[in-house]
């Protein structure tokens, strides 16, 4: 018993809380990405007239790419830190998002 109450005090406060972040980010990921997969298939199905699983080309493409970028951000993310790294993206892409909704 000593040994499972001790478990728990193996990581400082800051570093939980990080690995809670981490692990809430990668469930609404996971939940987000199933999300658009459905709503993509139905899209391609209604308006790109695509039958069967034709659609799943079209994922496999943005897939490749996912992979190929991890590299370049695990890198970036090791240099500057998770946290800066994160926040410069999320800038980048309301620069982006803005200029294309102006």
């Amino acid at each position: 018993m000593e040994a499972c109450a001790s478990v728990g005090n193996l990581l400082a406060p800051e570093v939980k809380r990080s690995m809670v972040f981490m692990l809430l980010s990668i469930f609404f990921w996971f939940t987000a990405y199933n999300a658009v997969t459905t709503a993509f298939s139905r899209y391609t199905r209604v308006v790109w007239m695509m039958e069967g699983g034709s659609f799943a080309n079209c994922l496999m493409v943005a897939t490749v790419a996912d992979i190929i970028s991890y590299i370049p951000i695990g890198q970036i993310s090791s240099k500057f830190g998770r946290k800066k790294t994160i926040m410069g993206d999320d800038q980048r892409e309301f620069l982006f998002y803005d200029r294309g909704h102006a």
